[in-house]
């Protein structure tokens, strides 16, 4: 058994985890995002001190330890800090490059449950010194290219919100810190030591009695700047424009204080209410500038987002990839000679293939179609004497005459063999 909360990715879920990996790469390319790496672990401070010490994740979910020299090492819950950090100690190297796609594991200590795993992928998109609307718009525009391609989109409900900057969101958090504490026997225990730190928190509570309660606050667009109501007003009028459904949702924060103007998240109707969220992500204007040496007293402005493959996998109907590949069958007594001529093919074609050999034909026949390959070359002592190999077409049934090498590999590199 894996370790708690871990999970195997094989057979037909690696063939979507893979598929899922591969197009959200195109679409980083596509959209010109860089494509970086970083740590697994992360020093403490990295996340303490920039996503909030009472968000669910420093609080309680964090993978912490103590390195040999008594270093607080963390595993990283979560990509938008790890990507500030690197950004502020590179900033001379990256300050040409603004937009950056990561893709891997991240770790949360929670309770185990569907769609919900302690080790969980991510695709991450960011994009640093950027231009507020522009980038919030296309956020949402690559989120639901990605999402779409791998899930019914009548499935999906696009939840967003705006939240106050500085002054606006320094008046917010006192009204819900005052509106709280008078109707604090309406709280779950949850958030009952909450509402006096950190109230924005409550509005992130999954517990029945603060969704109820959360329904009678002041809708946060009365703090906004003109600025801010313009913004959001630019946001959703272009979404409108390109017939994109979405629902203001007035309580959504984020979990993560770093967060402040433009937020949203794509929900799936189809999954638990726990497990709902398949991405999110918004603007942390000034966050970059938490991490930098040299003081930078105007604010970085900076957006992301982040898809759950998990989750996405989990409404991932595509239940078997479309037959591909080409398998030659080779027998025990020619192994050498046809060895030499698979290779010469092999080397210069651009598609999956796999070399076995041959015992009882019927059976590696009906494995071969079992394994999902499209064509199959059988090679015997004729095709080894001719020099020459016939293709069959196992869902047509169709088969090659015998062809020369020259002409085999260009008739394979011509076929559809991968869709």
């Amino acid at each position: 058994m894996p370790v708690r909360g871990t999970r195997d990715i094989i057979n037909q879920d690696a063939i979507n985890f893979n598929a899922i990996r591969e197009f959200c790469n195109l679409i980083a390319i596509k959209n010109n995002f860089n494509i970086i790496e970083m740590p697994i672990i992360e020093k403490l401070e990295t996340f303490h001190q920039n996503l909030g010490d009472q968000s669910d994740i420093v609080s309680k979910e964090m993978f912490i330890f103590d390195d040999k020299k008594g270093s607080k090492i963390a595993l990283r819950p979560e990509f938008t800090a790890s990507i500030a950090r690197m950004y502020s100690q590179n900033f001379t190297q990256c300050s040409k490059m603004n937009k950056f796609f990561t893709f891997g594991p991240l770790f949360r200590y929670n309770r185990p449950q569907k769609g919900r795993y302690r080790q969980f992928y991510q695709a991450n998109y960011e994009t640093i010194n950027d231009i507020e609307v522009l980038s919030d718009v296309e956020n949402i525009m690559i989120c639901q290219k990605i999402i779409s391609t791998f899930n019914d989109s009548s499935d999906i409900t696009i939840e967003m919100n705006y939240i106050p900057s500085k002054s606006g969101l320094n008046k917010y958090t006192e009204y819900l810190s005052d509106f709280f504490h008078k109707n604090k026997d309406l709280l779950s225990e949850y958030s009952l030591d909450r509402y006096q730190r950190n109230p924005l928190r409550i509005l992130d509570s999954k517990y029945k009695e603060d969704i109820s309660l959360c329904e009678e606050i002041e809708d946060i667009k009365s703090f906004l700047s003109n600025e801010e109501i313009n913004n959001y007003k630019q946001i959703k009028s272009i979404l409108n424009s390109e017939n994109i459904k979405f629902n203001c949702n007035k309580n959504m924060v984020r979990g993560l204080d770093y967060y402040n103007g433009f937020v949203f998240e794509f929900v799936s109707n189809k999954i638990g209410e726990g497990q709902a969220s398949i991405a999110g992500g918004g603007r942390y204007n000034g966050l970059i500038n938490k991490f930098l040496k040299k003081p930078n007293n105007n604010d970085i402005n900076s957006s992301g987002f982040a898809i759950g493959v998990y989750r996405l996998m989990m409404n991932y109907e595509k239940t078997c990839q479309e037959s591909n590949g080409l398998c030659f069958l080779i027998f025990k007594d020619d192994i050498c000679e046809a060895l030499n001529l698979v290779y010469k093919i092999k080397n210069l074609i651009h598609f999956r293939c796999e070399i076995r050999c041959c015992k009882n034909i019927k059976k590696q026949i009906t494995d071969v179609v079992n394994d999902n390959f499209r064509y199959l070359s059988i090679i015997g002592s004729n095709e080894i004497k001719e020099n020459k190999l016939k293709i069959k077409d196992l869902k047509t049934s169709d088969e090659s005459e015998l062809m020369e090498i020259n002409s085999l590999i260009s008739y394979l590199n011509k076929t559809e063999i991968v869709k």
